[in-house]
């Protein structure tokens, strides 16, 4: 970042870029969780709602790089994968964005996993996501697994 020679002020350009920045990764964070009688938002729909309106808000190439650094996918995020199971995003993918790391807890059988099993999509031709899938909309019974989404929930 170039200072302004002599002063230790930045040039106004510069901080409408700060402020945009700020701005964009505060509506992204207030609108992916849950504030009081708000209903989250996943991050694919802001990522929608960002790249529809991105002329009149942010720009496209803050848009663009918001979504390379955090991804369509990012950790913490639940996924339905196209063979039915459900998993949770562990690390992402830097050169295959849509293809991240996945932690599956939810066979095809909508059974829980007692020993949940890692797979990097980016490693494996045939699977991939589905879907982004609402962790509170989940019908699983087991006690486990609802420990691990609303441990998911604070993490995030």
């Amino acid at each position: 970042i170039k200072k302004i020679e002599g002063s230790n002020a930045y040039k106004s350009a510069e901080i409408e870029e700060f402020a945009r920045i700020i701005v964009l990764l505060d509506v992204y964070e207030g609108l992916t969780h849950v504030v009081k009688l708000k209903e989250r938002i996943l991050p694919y729909q802001v990522f929608k709602m960002f790249i529809e309106s991105y002329d009149k808000m942010f720009g496209n190439y803050l848009v663009r790089k918001l979504i390379e650094e955090i991804s369509i996918y990012p950790p913490g995020v639940f996924v339905k994968l196209n063979n039915e199971e459900v998993g949770l995003v562990i690390r992402i993918n830097r050169k295959y964005s849509t293809r991240p790391v996945v932690e599956v807890l939810i066979d095809c059988n909508k059974k829980y996993l007692a020993e949940p099993r890692c797979l990097n999509l980016a490693d494996n031709a045939i699977v991939q996501v589905k879907e982004t899938v609402d962790q509170d909309k989940l019908d699983i019974a087991d006690k486990k697994f609802k420990l691990k989404i609303k441990l998911s929930k604070w993490w995030i």
